[in-house]
């Protein structure tokens, strides 16, 4: 398969390379085959993000269980409605999940894409290695272009993170 450097991380017997647009070895490449190439080897899933993704996810569902243990109240929270602890506790807990439920659909989205790429390229060079010369001129040659993963923005995950930080914060009791 071209490019493995590049898709290293995605299937299991890749080995390691960089892919990074600039990169001293990727210039006169064409901007696209690198930005594609770096793509693939940010956002490739590690064994780190997959943990911090899951992790982020348990520390959200943990704050949403003060809702349910009326016995272990801080001092203050008796004078909130429940209606308010439930939005506070909502905005904190989704604070939490977002970056890593975005992560894990992000992930998910890239793998297939990955896998629908590697499938129907895969077939395409059996197909046209096996064809013999005079019917190789009907069809067009195989490229090697890597698939583009869509860019991931982080930005509005972080804008949102700080929105629900501000609204959860607004609802907190006045400190005593």
């Amino acid at each position: 398969m071209r490019h493995h450097e590049s898709l290293e991380g995605w299937f299991p017997d890749d080995s390691d390379g960089t892919g990074n647009p600039n990169d001293p070895a990727n210039r006169g490449r064409g901007a696209d085959v690198a930005v594609r190439q770096h793509r693939l080897t940010k956002y490739r899933p590690r064994k780190a993000k997959k943990i911090a993704s899951w992790t982020s996810i348990g520390l959200g569902t943990i704050m949403i269980m003060p809702v349910f243990d009326q016995s272990s109240r801080q001092p203050g929270y008796e004078t909130m409605s429940m209606t308010s602890q439930v939005i506070m506790a909502l905005c904190y807990m989704a604070m939490f999940v977002l970056p890593g439920a975005y992560w894990l659909w992000r992930n998910r989205k890239d793998s297939q894409i990955v896998r629908e790429w590697a499938s129907t390229s895969g077939e395409y060079w059996d197909v046209w290695e096996s064809l013999d010369p005079m019917t190789k001129a009907a069809f067009a040659t195989p490229t090697d272009e890597l698939p583009l993963l869509p860019k991931r923005h982080w930005w509005a995950i972080i804008i949102a993170m700080f929105v629900l930080a501000f609204i959860g914060g607004s609802l907190l009791p006045p400190q005593v």
